[in-house]
């Protein structure tokens, strides 16, 4: 159902062949135990929380000319970009450069495969900003340009380009890579197995891989 030109598939199996040894074909679940030093968090950003983020993002970007109307700028591009700042500055990294690996969803992208489909299609979108771009007063307005654009480039094939995409991973330092886990479109609290909906959600996750998760609170 996918068309594959690239050949993704085989680079994509050849890399999680290597990942560990020659040829492993082990099942076996990796660590997942969150380092001594883990501390987490959860904070609730409200829509005028958003819609204020938003007027802030437009005003920065109209004053330097850091972004064209037509960016996307969605609500998850100004979470994800106010987020990503905030845990860069938490971390308390230096100097270079740091990254924002996004999944996304190819399913309702590829027009090959059909409404009733029924699996995972994800691949991810790697972006990158240099800390004193996302540290500076302009910080929410440049992070919210690159996650805007790249998000914006799946218009033009949400595979293309995507056979560099493991070896780009593999180059980047751990401590400088920040992910998002879920989607806000899972919709955890509307969950109700008979006993109403959950208070709070967590994704355990994020305990060893110092992601951050997104959920629509309704």
């Amino acid at each position: 159902l996918i068309v594959d030109p690239s050949d993704l598939e085989t680079t994509y199996s050849n890399f999680w062949l290597r990942k560990d040894e020659p040829s492993n074909k082990s099942l076996a679940l990796g660590d997942m135990k969150a380092p001594p030093d883990t501390m987490l968090g959860t904070f609730l950003l409200t829509q005028d929380n958003i819609e204020n983020i938003k007027k802030w993002v437009l005003f920065q970007s109209k004053k330097k000319q850091l972004q064209n109307s037509s960016v996307h700028m969605s609500s998850f591009v100004i979470i994800a970009a106010y987020t990503w700042i905030c845990m860069v500055k938490a971390r308390q990294i230096r100097a270079g450069k740091v990254y924002l690996s996004i999944n996304v969803d190819c399913r309702g992208r590829l027009h090959t495969i059909p409404r009733t489909y029924f699996g995972n299609c994800i691949t991810s979108l790697s972006i990158d900003a240099d800390l004193d771009e996302l540290t500076g007063e302009d910080g929410i307005a440049a992070a919210t340009k690159v996650i805007g654009e790249a998000i914006g480039g799946l218009e033009d094939g949400v595979l293309e380009g995507k056979e560099n995409l493991v070896s780009r991973y593999a180059t980047i330092p751990p401590s400088r890579l920040f992910g998002i886990a879920g989607s806000p479109r899972f919709e955890f609290y509307k969950t109700d197995f008979g006993w109403g909906r959950p208070r709070k959600v967590e994704t355990i996750s994020i305990d060893k891989t110092r992601d951050f998760s997104l959920s629509i609170l309704s």
